[in-house]
């Protein structure tokens, strides 16, 4: 009966430990899972930091990039609002230009000759000739005014020509900042391009990041569930083999027990036979003792 009570605890203890390897086993796999899904989300989390440092890089070149436009369009609108007062100021000089003053001082000219000339070859009255002295001061006052506009008219037209120059000069460098701004305004707008693009690989990486670390918890609470059964199977093989040397020093205790008496059996039984032998002995010495 106690080898197969025997025979049974060993069957449940190998059985135990058994189990309890395949539950360390499975609780280590589960862990070794947790751990790669955890270092996928310090990769991810490393790759947001990296994109986080970037972003921070182009921002500083954007604002660098806005400032610098800032200025190209400050400079051109500065170039072009002086060029069009230039133009305004052009527009209210040829106001006072007189486009037909040489054909109107040679036509002046031409009719003081004949005027000149009809004094010199045609006889007149006193009262005409003195009609046409005062019509030639008028038409020589007439021309000399003339002539005097034209010499200011030329130096407007001068100052017009300046004027035009300088225009041109101020267009073409509101223009060429106006072409500063665009190139910079393309650079500016692919960088902001890049940020919206690496904000949204952010959002991405922060959603697989928020996945692995959920997988890796998940994982890791079934280790945590699977490591307490193989605790409470650890349990119970230490239970079993304490119960098994319990009943092992139980038998070990028994067994010295009968060997004991045996033992003692065997001395009282010796001590017998060495006492019979003893009386025999005297018997014979005293002879009392007859032999068939």
């Amino acid at each position: 009966m106690a080898e197969k009570e025997s025979g049974d605890s060993r069957a449940v203890l190998q059985n135990a430990e058994k189990r309890y390897q395949e539950l360390i086993e499975r609780r280590d796999e589960l862990n070794a899972k947790a751990r790669l899904a955890f270092e996928e989300r310090n990769a991810l989390n490393e790759e947001k930091r990296r994109l986080y440092k970037e972003i921070d890089e182009l921002e500083e070149k954007r604002k660098a990039l806005a400032e610098e436009i800032s200025l190209h369009k400050k400079l051109r609108d500065e170039y072009q609002g002086a060029a069009k007062r230039l133009v305004e100021g052009r527009r209210a000089k040829r106001k006072n230009i007189h486009r037909n003053l040489p054909g109107d001082i040679g036509a002046l000219k031409a009719e003081i000759r004949l005027l000149e000339m009809k004094q010199e070859t045609t006889p007149l009255s006193l009262e005409k000739e003195r009609e046409l002295l005062e019509t030639l001061k008028a038409k020589r006052k007439e021309l000399a005014r003339l002539e005097e506009l034209f010499g200011k008219q030329n130096i407007v037209m001068g100052e017009l020509e300046d004027m035009e120059r300088s225009i041109d000069e101020l267009f073409a460098k509101g223009q060429e900042e106006h072409e500063k701004v665009v190139a910079l305004g393309g650079e500016y707008g692919k960088i902001k391009e890049r940020i919206n693009d690496i904000r949204k690989e952010i959002i991405h990486l922060s959603v697989e990041t928020k996945r692995k670390h959920e997988e890796g918890m998940a994982i890791r609470e079934e280790a945590d569930r699977i490591h307490r059964k193989a605790m409470e199977m650890r349990e119970k093989i230490i239970s079993v083999k304490k119960e098994r040397r319990e009943a092992y020093l139980a038998r070990l205790r028994e067994i010295e027990s009968y060997n004991e008496e045996v033992k003692k059996r065997l001395e009282d039984e010796e001590k017998l036979e060495e006492a019979a032998e003893q009386a025999v002995r005297e018997l014979l010495t005293k002879g009392k003792l007859e032999l068939g």
